[in-house]
């Protein structure tokens, strides 16, 4: 332990004036140093728990054991894009260093924990909990949650539970619940992040583009190339994916109703970072490799990063340029008078405050400004006390070795608009043995209390089931219902459901609900446990007004048929599939990426049902509604099907260019050589166009080198005119046919290719030589005068 303000001779405590001086916030704030280095070190996370003491994730590895290979190693850039496990890049680093592999292991990451006892604002105490993680593979430290003596500990690669004793402040155990993160060596910073609680008592948390390979004792968790949002129990059983294509989410929050959204960096390039409102099975479109292609590859060539094509989810909107820490006001939805409710740290510069409106089955950024400016802000955090904690990284992208933690309260105490003080709350309702006394703070204004109090219920165990039924069937607040339904949730699943009957009659109260978040709450409830009894109450939802509803009604309808066991018959299949036509029909091309993304995920799951009615799935495939060839197009690249090549023919180029991207960047391999038989028309754009190309080369066969000098000659003869760029894409595909790669063209991914023999290239050659030098086009000409002087050469 040391106290704060102590100097050292490496670490000098600058004067408190001098810290918050820069700082600018509203007249209606202040500001307090609540701790400074040397007692805090290079912060990336902070968390604090239910009686205000403050946590820190700290690094001291930070690209000095760990690297950027864009910034750092660009020469490691074709071995890091092959790596798939942590492993692979653990062996490589061994390889790379095995003259000397102290550089490898210097430093540590911590978890620091710093206490204000006399609650005056300021930190007495300052105590490393935990550290001596400097393997390898480690770091850095990004995320850390704290609850009742325990912590979840993100360092890159696992995700690590201490227990401790608040009395000693001893240690008593140290669990890694997971490891597998951070298969490559990547973009600093990208990494394993943003853990905290979701409404149903798991934990939810993030992973940037340095991707994972996780493996669990059921099954393989596979996502080397993009970042992820995932979860698990809070003993790290139960891990699962909950949606992936993000590039590197630092922060994910939970609004008052359960929806969930993360903020998502950009890549300095001409996209913006988002706002994304994450849903079960989405896919938000980055892959890894984009970063370090020309002009970001399909990311910007094709507009991955908008959304809303194929089946990439739109963002919500654009905040701020460096999206870090991210966190919900604890008052939000129970009181107007408040700032926010969301608020965002843009790193470097400070922290926005902002707001989310629905639209459509998604979400649409507002009332964006500045907050707190003119700092360093990695991370910010509202504890029990009405105060916002923001750790700021001081200066530099480098490690600074230095470190604040900043303190925010309301200077009108008696508005308490950052929150009330609820720790005696909490320490009350914590004490209490009587369900009914814990139930009456489920509908409390402030979360931490509604979030204490159901977690308390779950701990009384069974006897606090009848308690969270009444207050569902009550008229409660709609926090009350809420929490009373996630409350059902977490003890169904931590200790079992006593009364089966009881918890579909719960079910079908909250599916009749009033208000839409709880109707939304009872369907992914329902997702996970399903209740063939409601299956027509689901399905009355797909009519509901409000389209987030339809969207978990289509989502829950998809995981019941996920199940393959055989609860559906034939005519229920019949009957959904009836149901969602008109739906599909209605649905716009356009506009609402994440209503769409239902269908698509619904149908997926209904093509592969034993029950599927593929009589009238087939009919769909040349339904006279473009939206429903789509979504069919859409849940056959989730399949990975084949039958994708169908939709080459189609009367729309929109639907003609997402099949040829569902064949190549799904590499549904099988469907190659069809996709070498469509004709790309004038009106495709230049995306679809490569994938075209390429095809012929991964084909590979003489047959695919004589279509592509074909092309050129019926180019050059105006039979199929193409432009400037399209020739040259044909020439440099022959330039580099059957040479041995590791790298995908179109995409930048790892996508091996060995040499191939090319007996017909001299031949072609000399064949179209005459014909290929009358081009008139000047940039095609150079080219390939070019190409045949390297040859000539070689």
């Amino acid at each position: 332990m040391t106290s704060l303000g102590a100097a050292s001779p490496d670490h000098p405590a600058a004067s408190i004036q001098s810290m918050l001086a820069p700082l600018e916030i509203s007249k209606d704030y202040g500001v307090a140093l609540f701790a400074a280095e040397p007692d805090v070190m290079n912060p990336i996370a902070i968390s604090v728990d239910e009686v205000g003491r403050v946590y820190l994730a700290e690094t001291d590895r930070y690209r000095d054991a760990v690297f950027d290979v864009v910034t750092q190693k660009p020469e490691w850039l074709p071995k890091d894009l092959s790596f798939r496990s942590v492993q692979d890049r653990t062996d490589f680093l061994k390889q790379t260093f095995r003259h000397h592999l102290t550089p490898l292991t210097r430093g540590s990451e911590r978890v620091r924990l710093l206490e204000d006892n006399d609650r005056d604002g300021a930190a007495e105490s300052s105590r490393v909990l935990a550290d001596g993680f400097s393997s390898i593979p480690t770091g850095p430290a990004a995320g850390i949650l704290a609850h009742h003596g325990r912590v979840w500990f993100q360092c890159v690669p696992g995700l690590w539970r201490l227990e401790w004793d608040p009395e000693s402040h001893a240690v008593n155990s140290a669990q890694e619940l997971h490891d597998g993160f951070g298969v490559h060596v990547g973009v600093s910073g990208h990494d394993l992040h943003g853990i905290t609680w979701g409404p149903e008592g798991r934990l939810y948390f993030s992973m940037g583009d340095r991707g994972l390979h996780v493996k669990t004792s059921e099954k393989t968790l596979h996502y080397p190339d993009t970042g992820a949002v995932l979860r698990c129990e809070p003993d790290g059983s139960n891990l699962e994916v909950v949606a992936h294509g993000l590039r590197n989410p630092q922060e994910i929050v939970f609004d008052a109703y359960g929806n969930l959204f993360a903020g998502d960096n950009d890549t300095s390039g001409n996209d913006q970072s988002r706002i994304i409102h994450i849903v079960p099975h989405g896919d938000y479109g980055w892959r890894c490799s984009y970063q370090h292609m020309k002009g970001f590859g399909p990311w910007i060539e094709d507009g991955f990063w908008k959304g809303d094509i194929d089946d990439i989810l739109s963002s919500s909107g654009y905040v701020s340029q460096g999206p870090s820490g991210f966190a919900l006001h604890p008052e939000a939805g129970s009181r107007n008078n408040i700032p926010g409710p969301f608020f965002i740290c843009d790193f470097p510069g400070g922290i926005r405050s902002f707001d989310l409106s629905p639209k459509g089955a998604s979400f649409t950024t507002s009332d964006n400004r500045k907050w707190l400016w003119n700092l360093w802000p990695t991370d910010l955090a509202f504890g029990p006390d009405g105060a916002v904690y923001v750790s700021d990284w001081v200066e530099g992208w480098p490690q600074p070795e230095k470190g604040r933690v900043y303190r925010i309260t309301a200077n009108d105490e008696a508005s308490a608009i950052l929150g009330t003080d609820v720790r005696s709350v909490i320490a009350s309702l914590n004490a209490m043995g009587s369900p009914e006394q814990v139930a009456e703070f489920l509908g409390h204004p402030n979360r931490w209390v509604r979030r204490e109090a159901q977690f308390r219920l779950v701990d009384l165990g069974a006897v606090s089931e009848r308690v969270l039924f009444d207050t569902l069937n009550q008229e409660a607040s709609v926090f009350g219902r809420l929490h009373a339904l996630w409350g059902l949730n977490q003890m169904g699943r931590s200790i079992g459901a006593s009364d089966q009957s009881r918890h579909v009659r719960a079910a079908q109260t909250g599916l009749a609900d009033s208000h839409e978040a709880v109707r939304n709450a009872t369907l992914q409830w329902l997702a996970e446990k399903p209740q063939w009894k409601l299956f027509p109450d689901v399905m009355q939802c797909l009519q509901d007004a409000n389209q987030s509803v339809v969207l978990n009604a289509l989502i829950t309808l998809g995981e019941w048929l996920s199940d393959k066991r055989p609860s559906w018959n034939k005519s229920q299949i019949e009957q959904l599939i009836t149901s969602l036509e008109p739906l599909i029909e209605k649905a716009p091309l356009k506009g609402d990426s994440h209503y769409r993304h239902g269908f698509h995920f619904l149908l997926s799951q209904c093509f592969q049902h034993p029950q599927a009615e593929w009589e009238i799935l087939n009919g769909w495939m040349d339904h006279e509604s473009e939206s429903i060839r789509m979504a069919v197009l859409q849940a056959l690249r989730r399949m990975g099907d084949a039958q994708v090549t169908l939709f080459l023919g189609d009367d729309s180029h929109a639907i003609q260019e997402s099949a040829v991207r569902a064949i190549y960047d799904a590499r549904i391999d099988e469907a190659l050589p069809s996709l070498i038989k469509w004709k790309p028309s004038n009106q495709v754009n230049s995306g679809a166009f490569r994938r075209w190309l390429w095809a012929h080369e991964m084909v590979g066969g003489d047959d695919e080198m004589v279509k592509l000098f074909a092309f050129l000659i019926e180019s050059q003869n105006k039979v199929h005119p193409a432009s400037s760029a399209e020739l040259l894409a044909a020439l440099d595909v022959i330039r580099k046919w059957g040479v041995a790669r590791s790298i995908d063209p179109v995409t930048g991914l790892w996508r091996p290719v060995i040499a191939k023999a090319n007996h017909l290239l001299d031949d072609l050659l000399i064949q179209n030589q005459k014909a290929l030098f009358e081009f008139d086009d000047g940039a095609f000409l150079t080219a390939f005068m070019d190409w045949l002087v390297e040859r000539n050469q070689t």
